[in-house]
C-alpha cells in the first residue's frame, strides 16, 4: 500500500517520472475516471438465486473472475448481486453464461446500467459530514 509520505517522494522526484505516471493512472482507475479511458463501458448488475447453503461457495469463486467488481449477499428475491464491466456484449455474454453454468446457480437476472449518474468508493464525503457533527 502506498503512504502519503511515498506518493510525496514521488511526485517531487523528478527521476521517478515513470512512477508518477503510473500513480496518476492508477489514481484515476481508483476513482473511476478511466472506466471509457480504458474501453469498459459496458457495466452489469446481475441478480443470483444460489442453492440453499451454497452461497458463499459461489460468491466466493465468482469474486475471482477479473470483470467482477463487487459481490453482495443481499435480502429480498435474489441471493446475491454482482456489478461487473465489459468492453464487449461478447464478454458479458460469456460471464452471464459461465455463472449459468455453476452448478449451485438456479438463475441470473442480468440489467445493463444504461447511465451512470454517480460512482464513487470513497469515504471522504462521508468523514467531512462526520466530521462537521
Amino acid at each position: 500500500m502506498t503512504t502519503c509520505d511515498d506518493i510525496q517522494e514521488i511526485l517531487k522526484n523528478p527521476e521517478k517520472e515513470s512512477m508518477k505516471i503510473e500513480f496518476k493512472e492508477s489514481e484515476k482507475l481508483r476513482n473511476g475516471n478511466g472506466q471509457r479511458e480504458l474501453g469498459y463501458e459496458i457495466v452489469a448488475i446481475i441478480e443470483l438465486t444460489i442453492s440453499k447453503g451454497k452461497m458463499l461457495e459461489v460468491e466466493r469463486d465468482i469474486s475471482h473472475q477479473p470483470n467482477i467488481f463487487g459481490v453482495y449477499d443481499i435480502t429480498g428475491t435474489y441471493d446475491a448481486l454482482i456489478i461487473a464491466k465489459f468492453k464487449t456484449k461478447e464478454e458479458l455474454s460469456q460471464l452471464v453464461k459461465k455463472i449459468n453454468g455453476y452448478e449451485y446457480v438456479v438463475r441470473t437476472n442480468t440489467h445493463l446500467v444504461l447511465n451512470i449518474i454517480k460512482e464513487d468508493t470513497s469515504f471522504k464525503n462521508l468523514i467531512l459530514l462526520e466530521e462537521k457533527e
